[in-house]
């Protein structure tokens, strides 16, 4: 039996943060998590090619997108919160990396 290809499912908290992840393919599809705490996709790996680290981040409706980011997937209405899922481009994660660092450790 052949193993090359398998759909692989992972996990995207909804922090306001960007999340790395080794994917040799896209996402496929998108829901929310039943905890309401993450989104989840789908995408195929494909064992004959090399991985690259994409990264996503959740926004919620109406929330500012960094330059740069692809819209990935929207996830259905779930508790009254739609969530959307977008992959980030290098500008963008170098953005929110220095946000990160602007709110933590900064000067009183």
């Amino acid at each position: 039996m052949n193993q090359a290809r398998r759909m692989f499912r992972y996990a995207v908290p909804v922090d306001d943060q960007p999340h790395g992840f080794p994917l040799t393919g896209g996402p496929v599809a998108v829901a929310a998590a039943g905890d309401l705490r993450s989104v989840e996709f789908w995408a195929e790996h494909d064992e004959s090619r090399p991985a690259r680290n994409r990264v996503f981040q959740v926004f919620g409706t109406g929330h500012d997108l960094p330059e740069g980011a692809l819209w990935a997937g929207t996830c259905q209405r779930v508790s009254g919160l739609v969530w959307h899922l977008y992959e980030l481009s290098a500008i963008a994660v170098a953005a929110a990396a220095e946000r990160s660092a602007i709110g933590t450790g900064g000067a009183s």
